[in-house]
């Protein structure tokens, strides 16, 4: 050992092939010290290069050391990288596994540089042989928008509209996605550096800033920085009218393209345009940035407070697109989870998205909001599915709209498609609930339980409040078969929300399939006392579906048919209806409800 530098240590060797075995050796005698948990766990990553270096006065630096230095942030949590002139040595010699990343430039190094990641698998049958990363290069720059720290406010929600403002911007850009507000809002209260940042999301660059208001007048200051360097691209500082402040957005996201022309083959001077109609009124900008904070909670509280924000924020402007389309979205939720009437909700749902597509056509939102509702209640899938292609079209980053789009593919049984639109909404959206507990249900739907189970216990994890994933988690483990970790799970979810209907028939069936009649018909009893129709029927399948009376259960998904309260995907894919769909009838009876629709809507 040479030296320790703070919470590293820099190693020297007589070959590389030591200096990687050492590097293996190392992890893998960590990876069984955590396993002990006789202390808190620790990690390290371990960047190895081969080079010339200067010895002087018992130290040594140089080209060489600072590469290696640079490489170590790039490797995963417990692992290696490696450069090409060290694999280049140790391909042949040391078995294990080597994966070609793309070509990087690091800080403060002229040249770009050939990264290999090793991997630590003893069971591997493939030892030296390389996968290659940049063999599915990105179509497309992947791109984080940070939330912009406000310095003049406490609470924060106009620096965060700005921040959402510039997110919409930027995802009109087709060469480039960009994450979601709902995944980058939790880097508002960690301190993390731009590369730990690219690696949890996967990105190539980040925008970040502050803005300053004093009075009328408002100081907005931003960077783009390249991850894989750290280093500032482009920065500058705006100063600008509070009422010219949607103008601004809309010239820093230019100035940003123009940034990275050389990367999304953008032309030499890019300009965005503010062709969406907007609100030049501040309050209801605000208000709109409220409701949306609540309605990405996604559970029955938080969904009625942002419905008062959104109410609020067109009685400040009624021409708002965005407010009606978040209103829209709002009835949809309640509508889809049975909260209230669920016709009064669809109709509501249709009604203020159809509003916010008459005043801004352009709006993805709107569009992706009108598409859900016509498949999920008017199953209209034919016109459910223009809508939601027309807004991936008009933003192609917007996640919610391949997460809804997944949902009718889902009805269609193209189970393929529909996991591909889960895939690029959990990239675009890596850190939403909802999204990840949706991509869980699809590896479910798709015979991967394992990962079912993994992604909803994940969701728990980092968000132990969110009723769905529960209930989700409960699917899983019935179709492993294991019905007390279902009942457990469900339990869990009515803690949270002793009165929710659905999780209620989830009970009921768990307790069926049991063995535990007379629980189960306790709860058919309070389902039926509490609930009315047509959103009764739908609970009684769901319940009765664990009993062996696939005749009553037939009867209720008909009866939940012509209320339009059936989820199809879930008939199609859930283990809630095996019994059913085991049944001769079923294929007649799924193409029945496929066939008719809803016309006058």
């Amino acid at each position: 050992m040479v030296k320790t530098m703070g919470d590293a240590f820099l190693v020297i060797f007589d070959s590389a092939t030591d200096s990687l075995e050492c590097a293996i050796s190392i992890q893998k005698s960590i990876i069984v010290f955590n396993k002990k948990k006789e202390f808190p766990e620790f990690s390290l990553r371990i960047g190895i290069h081969m080079g010339e270096v200067v010895e002087e006065n018992r130290d040594i630096y140089g080209d060489s050391v600072n590469i290696a230095s640079r490489i170590e942030p790039l490797a995963e949590k417990g692992g290696i990288c490696i450069t090409q002139a060290v694999w280049e040595q140790v391909r042949n010699k040391v078995e294990v596994e080597y994966v070609r990343m793309k070509e990087t430039r690091l800080k403060n190094v002229s040249d770009r540089f050939q990264i290999y990641r090793v991997i630590l698998n003893d069971q591997s049958s493939n030892h030296g042989i390389i996968e290659d990363e940049t063999k599915s290069r990105r179509e497309y720059v992947r791109i984080a928008v940070l939330p912009l720290r406000d310095l003049s406010e406490r609470n924060g929600f106009f620096a965060d509209g700005l921040t959402d403002e510039l997110i919409f911007a930027l995802s009109r850009v087709k060469a480039l996605r960009v994450i979601a507000r709902t995944s980058v809002m939790k880097y508002k209260s960690e301190n993390k550096s731009a590369r730990e940042i690219g690696r949890e999301l996967d990105v190539d660059y980040i925008v970040e800033g502050s803005i300053r208001k004093s009075q009328a007048r408002i100081l907005c200051q931003v960077q783009l920085v390249d991850t894989g360097t750290e280093e500032s691209i482009w920065a500058q500082s705006y100063m600008r009218e509070m009422k010219d402040i949607f103008e601004t957005q809309a010239e820093i996201a230019g100035k940003v393209c123009s940034s990275l022309r050389s990367r999304i083959q953008a032309p030499s001077r890019v300009v965005i345009t503010n062709l969406f109609k907007k609100t030049d009124n501040i309050n209801a900008f605000t208000l709109y940035l409220k409701g949306r904070h609540y309605w990405n909670k996604r559970d029955e509280r938080s969904i009625k407070k942002a419905m008062k924000f959104f109410e609020m924020s067109i009685m400040e402007d009624k021409n708002y697109a965005k407010a009606y389309s978040g209103l829209a979205d709002c009835y949809a939720f309640i509508g889809n989870y049975m909260i209230a009437d669920s016709k009064e909700a669809f109709m509501n749902a249709v009604k203020y998205a159809r509003k916010a597509i008459e005043l801004d056509p352009m709006l993805a939102e709107a569009h992706s909001s009108l598409g859900a509702v016509l498949g999920s209640y008017y199953m209209d899938f034919d016109e459910a599915e223009k809508e939601m292609k027309k807004a991936i079209n008009l933003n192609p980053s917007y996640a919610t709209a391949h997460h809804w789009y997944s949902t009718i593919l889902l009805s269609l049984g193209r189970i393929n498609e529909a996991m591909k639109e889960l895939k690029v909404a959990y990239m675009l959206d890596p850190f939403s609930d909802i999204i990840l507990t949706a991509l869980a249900l699809g590896h479910l739907y798709s015979g991967d339980v394992q990962n079912g189970i993994k992604y909803c216990q994940t969701v728990i994890r980092r968000n132990p409040k969110f009723l769905i994933a529960y209930n989700a988690l409960g699917e899983c483990y019935l179709q492993t078969g294991n019905i007390d970790k279902a009942m457990s799970q469900y339990s869990k979810a009515l803690a949270l929300n002793k009165n929710d209907s659905l999780t209620l028939a989830y009970l009921a069936h768990a307790h069926a399939l049991r063995g535990n009649k007379e629980e189960a018909m306790r709860i058919v009893k309070e389902l039926k006392d509490k609930v009315k129709e047509p959103e009764l029927s739908s609970l009684l399948a769901v319940a009765y579906s664990g009993f062996s009376d696939v005749e009553r259960v037939f009867d209720y998904i008909r009866n939940a048919h012509i209320g339009r309260t059936l989820i199809v995907e879930d008939l199609r894919y859930s283990p809630i209806y095996s019994s059913v769909r085991n049944d001769p009838r079923f294929s007649q009876l799924l193409q029945e409800i496929l066939s008719a629709r809803v016309v006058n809507y």
